[in-house]
């Protein structure tokens, strides 16, 4: 098995001998009917993440994060006809987030749009993509396209400059 960072992710850093700290996080979690299978979005996992520093190496003022949402045992489950789900993952500012529900409830999310998003729900095992943020308080809720499909995920979060992440299981605060 291959494991790659995102330590090395252009050409252009190696050449110039570039090295950069990234803090990866993963954890595991699951879509279960009746719990956290979105029979409505809110209801999906939700995972806080905080940015405080820019990155270094540019004058954008932004943080970067790549999110990588990546299905478990989908092979597996292939052999016995199931296909993989579709999935893919919002990202919400939290503007006051001491103020804001935990997990944050249904009317935030109508009252809320996303700042960013994978860049489509699709039926592959893995979805990711690499943000550029600005310094705050961020939510991001992994799901699949359609209501109530279970599942098990693998969520990784590679920032740049973290400073602060919990996660946040609906019902219970970890």
């Amino acid at each position: 098995m291959t494991n790659l960072s995102p330590d090395t992710l252009t050409e252009e850093d190696l050449n110039e001998s570039v090295k950069h700290h990234w803090e990866m996080n993963v954890f595991e979690g699951a879509w279960v009917r009746g719990a956290t299978a979105g029979e409505t979005f809110w209801h999906n996992p939700q995972y806080r993440i905080t940015l405080t520093e820019v990155d270094d190496d540019d004058d954008d003022n932004k943080c970067t994060v790549i999110i990588a949402l990546m299905q478990k045992n989908r092979r597996a489950q292939r052999k016995l006809g199931l296909d993989c789900l579709t999935i893919g993952f919002a990202i919400y500012h939290l503007e006051d987030p001491c103020s804001l529900p935990k997990p944050l409830d249904v009317n935030f999310f109508k009252y809320n749009a996303s700042v960013a998003r994978s860049p489509s729900f699709i039926n592959m095992r893995e979805v990711s993509c690499r943000f550029k943020l600005p310094p705050g308080t961020y939510c991001i809720v992994p799901s699949t396209f359609d209501p109530n499909e279970e599942g098990e995920f693998i969520l990784r979060k590679s920032i740049s400059n973290l400073k602060f992440l919990k996660y946040l299981k609906v019902g219970k605060i970890i």
